[in-house]
This record gives structure tokens, C-alpha cells and sequence, in this order.
């Protein structure tokens, strides 16, 4: 197992439900959300959904998905909520372009009283694939891990 496998197991954030990670596969990838999401780029609210006050971020995740559009070498930053002592974003890791969105995924699984960081990081859009529900979650893909600024929730 690789040593940023086993870290992730460490702490116990990484949960049984991972995106797709291999890089040799079909999947969708965050600049051809077309693919997986018919009419995304004419009607991007019908996947992006916006909550009271953008809680979600809602308007940060669609301009991030609109200047990554085709381009598959497109800078795209991720972030990810983890607890306190993590400092990487690992491949099969889940991401979202939506700072806010990564801080309410967060909170609401951390266990109570845990705290916990948001990392951040700058990807290509190639390394990026479609969790297959939501414009809000995806999977970094990248080959190797990513050490992270990071930000309290």
C-alpha cells in the first residue's frame, strides 16, 4: 500500500466511497463535464445548485468549471476538508472547486468537537474526474500526492 494510502486510512477520512481514480479510464474528466452532464455549460444551475446566501459556493464552482471547458491542461483550484494533522490531498482523494462547499462537507462529517483544515491546491483540469452526482464533488486523479496550503474551516 502506498505510504499516502495508509495515512489516509491513519485517520479515518477517507470513508469506503472513492471517485474514480485511475487515469487510463473513460471517466469524465473536469474539462468535458458535458460528457456526464447533457447541456452543463447552457444550464449549469441544473448540476450546480444554489443555496440561501451561495453557502455552497455555488457561483466559484461554475466559474471554475467554465474557464476549465475544453481545456484539459487548465489550472483549476481544489480543496478538501480534513482533520487536523492531514497536509495532503492524495490521489482518490475527493475534491471540490468550491471552497465553501469543501468547509460544509467538512463540518458536517468531521466527528463533533474534531477540528479541521481545508487544503488547497492548483491541479490541471485532467487530473480532476466527475464524482458522477453533483457538480460540487470530484475526484483528484493526479499520480501523486500534493502537499497543501491549508485553512481552518
Amino acid at each position: 500500500m502506498p505510504a499516502h494510502e495508509n495515512l489516509s486510512n491513519q485517520f479515518g477520512y477517507r470513508g469506503s466511497h472513492q471517485p474514480d481514480n485511475d487515469l487510463d479510464t473513460p471517466a469524465t474528466r473536469f474539462h468535458e463535464l458535458d460528457k456526464a452532464m447533457p447541456n452543463f455549460y447552457d444550464t449549469p444551475h441544473h448540476y450546480i445548485h444554489s443555496a440561501k446566501d451561495d453557502i455552497y459556493g455555488a457561483s466559484e464552482a461554475k466559474k471554475s468549471a467554465m474557464s476549465a471547458r475544453g481545456n484539459p491542461e487548465a489550472d483549476v483550484i481544489i480543496h478538501r476538508a480534513v482533520p487536523n494533522g492531514v497536509d495532503t490531498i492524495n490521489p482518490g482523494d475527493w475534491v471540490s472547486t468550491s471552497r465553501k462547499y469543501a468547509a460544509h462537507h467538512g463540518q458536517s462529517n468531521l466527528p463533533e468537537g474534531q477540528k479541521g483544515n481545508i487544503l488547497t491546491r492548483t491541479v490541471k483540469a485532467k487530473h480532476i474526474s466527475f464524482g458522477g452526482n453533483d457538480g460540487y464533488e470530484f475526484g483528484y486523479v493526479g499520480t501523486e500526492p500534493l502537499k497543501s496550503t491549508s485553512t481552518r474551516m
